[in-house]
């Protein structure tokens, strides 16, 4: 479940104005969800590459 709380954390920093460590969280996000098999999503949390790929438009959505 570390790609959500990933996730999570990303949005936070945004949200902070801290567009910096959102990016860094995202980077930190992409290489959890390379990492993932189709099988992997036991917790039902939908987390994955489209998530990570979605993520800078809500980081640019939320630091202007």
């Amino acid at each position: 479940m570390g790609g959500t709380l990933l996730d999570q954390a990303v949005l936070a920093a945004a949200g902070c104005g801290d567009a910096r460590r959102a990016d860094e969280l995202t980077e930190g996000a992409a290489g959890v969800a390379a990492n993932l098999r189709g099988y992997d999503d036991t917790h039902r949390t939908s987390f994955g590459s489209i998530v990570v790929d979605l993520a800078p438009g809500a980081v640019s959505g939320a630091t202007g």
